[in-house]
């Protein structure tokens, strides 16, 4: 990878110029999209069962991330 510092603005324009004629990039963007559409359910419904559950477990205390009760002393 080239340093920032050093990159010419002809190496942007190549960058750019070979993601849009480059049928690759678009290929590999439309599988990567299908992977990431690919749900057992749809997002509304994981999002109610989520807000669901979270109310029948007065909070879902349980799943919060335990970084939440570190300190930020550097003591």
């Amino acid at each position: 990878m080239e340093n920032i510092k050093t990159t010419q603005p002809q190496d942007l324009v190549d960058g750019l110029n070979a993601v849009i004629n480059d049928p690759l990039y678009k290929e590999n963007a439309m599988r990567l999209s299908r992977i990431h559409h690919d749900r057992p359910i749809k997002p509304l419904d994981e999002a109610v069962f989520w807000i669901e559950f979270v109310m029948r477990n007065k909070g879902a205390k349980h799943l919060r991330v335990e970084a939440h009760n570190l300190t930020w002393s550097t003591t």
